[in-house]
């Protein structure tokens, strides 16, 4: 990555555009590492930007509020400078303080705040308590998956994990599920967790579980019938048919009784899939 492209991203998350911003922010939380000569334009966007996305300094343009889009911002900000890692200290006591945000977009925030505080210091011990709080108080999901990102780091979470397994949430459930043997080698994957989620109400729901199940165990047998079910349903919610396919394509050759609905598809929804995204997948499974 050029710093030519990093300065123009920088620029751009000061843009009174919001879903400019977004899309700068996104792409420099993409970029990692690279992306360190943007640590000051991030925690510009930090301290001069409210959480609907217009600006509380003094002296700078006004833009039309949107919680949404702002929500969007604040977060790929937050995770764009914990994706930097330690070359972000700079940004560590802006960080500190979205610990306690409280808006709308609060609890993520401070999930991924905390997320960022580790990335960058390497420590647990500030970011702990603020995502067990979340996982226990307010069944975060995100709580969960960053959990499960820090590893043996996040042990003392376990418990907390455990329990979150009986959450409502479906979201948060399954992340517990995928984190804690993440969290403590000693702690056994619960598979019937994630399988009960494949009857799931939520299609994107029914998606995730195929995907961690997939990852987790690479056994096709529960997987692709469900997978085949959401492509002949022809509905996939939040869950792009996209997505669906290229799961099918990655899964190979025991992914065969997908073929037809894989067809189908370019039939009943050509404008879901590219051809090229379909034959992809195809070629992997029929190789």
């Amino acid at each position: 990555v050029s710093r030519e492209v990093v300065e123009a991203l920088s620029e751009r998350v000061r843009d009174t555009d919001l879903n400019t911003a977004v899309a700068a922010a996104t792409g420099l939380k993409l970029m990692g590492p690279p992306a360190a000569p943007a640590v000051p334009a991030l925690i510009q966007s930090l301290k001069e930007r409210n959480e609907d996305g217009t600006f509380a300094v003094p002296g700078l343009p006004e833009i039309r509020a949107n919680r949404s889009s702002g929500g969007a911002l604040r977060r790929a900000v937050i995770e764009a400078l914990g994706n930097v890692g330690p070359a972000a200290k700079e940004a560590l006591p802006e960080l500190r303080k979205r610990l306690d945000d409280q808006g709308v977009s609060g609890m993520g925030n401070r999930a991924f705040s905390a997320k960022a505080i580790w990335q960058i210091t390497g420590k647990a011990d500030e970011s702990l308590p603020v995502l067990i709080a979340a996982l226990e108080k307010d069944q975060s999901a995100y709580a969960a998956e960053i959990l499960g990102t820090m590893g043996p780091d996040a042990k003392s979470a376990a418990p907390a994990l455990r329990k979150a397994l009986e959450s409502e949430i479906s979201s948060t459930r399954l992340h517990a599920a995928v984190a804690l043997p993440k969290v403590d080698a000693k702690e056994e994957l619960r598979l019937s967790v994630i399988t009960e989620i494949l009857q799931d109400k939520n299609l994107g729901m029914r998606f995730y579980a195929c995907e961690a199940l997939w990852n987790l165990t690479g056994n096709p047998s529960q997987v692709v019938p469900t997978l085949i079910t959401m492509l002949n349903e022809g509905k996939q919610g939040t869950v792009p048919v996209s997505l669906v396919i290229r799961l099918l394509g990655e899964i190979g050759p025991p992914a065969k009784a997908a073929v037809p609905a894989i067809k189908d598809i370019l039939i009943r929804q050509p404008s879901s899939v590219s051809d090229a995204e379909v034959q992809k997948a195809l070629s992997r499974i029929e190789r």
